[in-house]
C-alpha cells in the first residue's frame, strides 16, 4: 500500500512536500511531520545502499539547502524550540543538561565490568568539552533568534533515490536548531562517519559544505562551522550510552579537534 493510501485509510490529510501545519502529528508520544511524496517506499533506492558519489553529495547537500529555506518560510514555528531527544539538542540545551549526559555515559559504562577505559575516555572528553566551551561562549550562548527549522539527523540512512530525484525522511528530530549543527552533522554522515564511530573522509565533509554554501546562497562563516562540527563530536561522545561507542566516538572527537581547532 502507498503512503498516501495509508494517511487516507488513517483519516489523515496529506500536506505538500515539505509539510504543512496541519500536517504535524503526535504519533506514539512524538511529535511528527507526515509527507505525501514517497508513495510507494518499495519502489526507493536507500541512499546509504548506494557509492557516495560527488554527485550524490552534490545533490543531497541542495536538498538539505532546501528544506531549510522551504521549513523556514512555511513551517509551524509553534514547533517546539528544540527536540527532545538529547542526540539532537542544541549547543544552548546541550550546555544545559551535559552534566547529566556525562553522569548517564560513565553510568552505563561503570554498570559493565572491563569498561574501566571508557570510564577515562569519557572523562578526558568532558574535560576536552570544558575548553571548547571556555574558549567559545558566544556559541554556546547564541539567542534563539539565530536557529531554525532543521532536520536534525540528514544522513545517507535517511535519503531515498526514486525517478532520479532525492528525497528525505525520518523528521522525528526535527526541531528549530542552529543550520550550523544541521550541516555539520550531514556533512561529517556524508564524510562516512556513520554513527559518529569512524575517521571522516575529509575531502567528502568539504564537498558537502562547499555545495550546501553554494546551493543556499548563504554566508555560513568557517568559524561557525567548525565550531558546530566539534559540537556534534562532543555532543555524540557525551551521549555514548553503550559502551562499546566510547572509544570510536572519542577518537571521533580527537580527529575533528585536530582538524578545526
Amino acid at each position: 500500500m502507498g503512503f498516501v493510501e495509508c494517511l487516507a485509510r488513517a483519516g489523515l490529510a496529506a500536506g505538500p512536500a515539505f509539510g504543512a501545519a496541519n500536517s504535524f502529528v503526535r504519533v506514539s508520544g512524538y511529535w511528527v511531520y507526515l509527507f505525501s511524496w514517497i508513495d510507494d517506499i518499495t519502489q526507493t533506492t536507500l541512499l546509504e545502499n548506494a557509492p557516495q558519489s560527488p554527485l550524490i553529495v552534490h545533490d543531497a547537500a541542495a536538498v538539505l539547502a532546501r528544506l531549510h529555506a522551504v521549513g523556514s518560510e512555511n513551517w509551524d514555528l509553534s514547533l517546539p524550540p528544540t527536540s527532545a531527544s538529547p542526540f539532537s539538542l542544541t549547543p544552548q540545551a546541550w550546555l544545559r543538561h551535559a552534566g547529566e549526559l556525562w553522569s548517564r555515559a560513565r553510568l552505563e559504562c561503570a554498570s559493565r565490568k572491563g569498561d574501566e577505559h571508557a570510564l577515562a575516555v569519557l572523562s578526558d572528553g568532558e574535560e576536552m568539552a570544558s575548553k571548547v566551551i571556555a574558549g567559545n561562549s558566544s556559541f554556546f550562548d547564541a539567542s534563539p533568534g539565530d536557529r531554525r527549522i532543521v532536520h536534525g539527523d540528514f544522513r545517507p540512512g535517511n535519503l531515498a533515490r526514486r525517478d532520479g530525484r532525492l528525497c528525505v525522511f525520518d523528521f522525528d528530530l526535527v526541531s528549530r536548531n542552529r543550520v550550523a549543527v544541521d550541516v555539520a552533522y550531514a556533512a561529517l554522515s556524508f564524510a562516512g562517519v556513520g554513527w559518529f564511530s569512524r575517521t571522516p573522509d575529509w575531502a567528502t565533509y568539504d564537498l558537502f559544505a562547499s555545495a550546501y554554501r553554494k546551493q543556499s546562497g548563504e554566508q555560513l562563516r568557517e568559524d561557525e562551522l567548525r565550531l558546530a562540527t566539534i559540537f556534534c563530536a562532543l555532543r555524540s561522545l557525551s551521549t555514548s550510552f553503550k559502551p562499546s561507542q566510547v572509544l570510536p566516538r572519542w577518537n571521533l572527537l580527537k580527529d575533528v579537534y585536530q582538524r578545526f581547532a
